[in-house]
């Protein structure tokens, strides 16, 4: 690698070091953040086709749809019981609809794009697929829905008028309002709870996407100089999730006072070419104790001729298997070390790992 790359990658990092990563409030329990479905497009849609339904167990009859009609999409109608709600309603070249609302002999397709891309025509397709066969609605409208309304990109759009012919519409404003209407409605607790829990969701996912328009931002990818620095990143990112690792467990062992009780721990890590999913033996007294592993979290294992003499943690009763923890109980994603939110630090403490090593001893 050139010197001038390496400079040019160090300057990113530091910009990118600057940027306050905007995390949402992890105060409250949301079911739904747990599952991650704020990057589930899929997901996303099904929960809004339950609330919307007309018959749904919401006990709200017709009044979810007709709210989302008249103050999210702009109609109104004289009568909502015949409402229909399809969702990934499947139109020409098994193109699929997100959601396709029903009423009076005319549709009102949504298509939801939280994080993936658009394809090549694909507005254009529902488009004309809907007005040839003369259901579209009366303002000839698609509605694209995204975390921050933004636009559909041109290729997916093609010879249609952006202002005109599709109506952009967000998570964060057109919807979170919805549901706070709704929420305010409703006389159910427990559909009260799943709508409050919708809207944390929501606003894990603008919290997200300002992340990611400020890392655009600092990158600056129309400079060759910094699409070439990110190059060098992508390519070596096995490399660096390997080191990463390596030094995590490392700072594992400053991090656990591994002198217990009498008893002295030691952690040595596997070689490279050894590793695969095993990261390090832990002994004790010199003698072999357990393995710390990973497939898709952070583990430990009890060796061969070890066995766990107290399950006063969470040692299943036929695993020999314990997860290791950080900080506000956490498990810690191994597999993609990066991935874990919050970020993993090398500032993390963590949880009993000497009371979990105590709860092990040899056959």
């Amino acid at each position: 690698m050139k010197k001038e790359d390496i400079t040019v990658i160090e300057k990113l990092l530091e910009k990118l070091g600057d940027i306050k990563v905007n995390s949402a409030n992890q105060s409250d329990f949301n079911v739904f953040t747990a599952l991650g479905i704020e990057t589930k497009e899929v997901l996303i849609c099904r929960l809004l086709g339950t609330i919307l339904q007309p018959n749904g167990s919401h006990q709200l009859g017709i009044l979810p749809i007709k709210s989302f009609l008249e103050n999210v999409l702009g109609v109104k109608k004289d009568d909502y019981d015949n409402c229909e709600v399809i969702l990934e309603e499947q139109i020409k070249d098994d193109r699929r609809v997100d959601i396709a609302i029903y009423i009076d002999n005319m549709v009102y397709p949504i298509e939801v794009k939280i994080y993936a891309g658009d394809q090549k025509n694909q507005i254009t397709d529902y488009y004309h697929y809907y007005d040839k066969n003369k259901l579209l609605n009366n303002n000839n409208l698609i509605f694209y829905l995204t975390p921050n309304g933004h636009h559909p990109s041109k290729s997916s759009c093609g010879e249609l008028n952006i202002d005109k012919e599709i109506r952009c519409l967000s998570f964060t404003e057109d919807v979170k309002k919805w549901l706070e209407t709704l929420e305010k409605s409703s006389t159910s607790e427990n559909f009260s709870c799943i709508l409050k829990q919708f809207e944390g969701v929501i606003e894990k996912m603008a919290k997200n996407e300002k992340n990611f328009d400020e890392i655009i931002d600092a990158v600056n990818l129309e400079n060759d100089d910094n699409v070439t620095a990110l190059t060098h990143i992508f390519n070596s990112q096995e490399v660096l999730e390997n080191k990463f690792r390596e030094l995590y467990i490392c700072r594992l062992l400053d991090k656990c006072k591994l002198q217990n009780d009498g008893y002295k721990y030691e952690i040595k890590l596997y070689p490279n070419e050894g590793r695969v999913n095993n990261i390090a033996d832990i002994y004790k007294n010199d003698k072999l104790l357990a393995h710390i592993k990973y497939e898709t979290n952070l583990y430990l294992t009890v060796a061969e001729n070890c066995k766990v003499k107290r399950r006063s943690h969470e040692w299943g009763p036929e695993h020999n298997w314990h997860y290791i923890r950080r900080e506000k109980d956490q498990k810690i994603i191994f597999n993609k070390p990066f991935s874990n939110t919050p970020p993993l630090s090398f500032s993390d403490e963590f949880i009993n790992f000497i009371e979990i090593l105590n709860d092990l001893d040899f056959c």
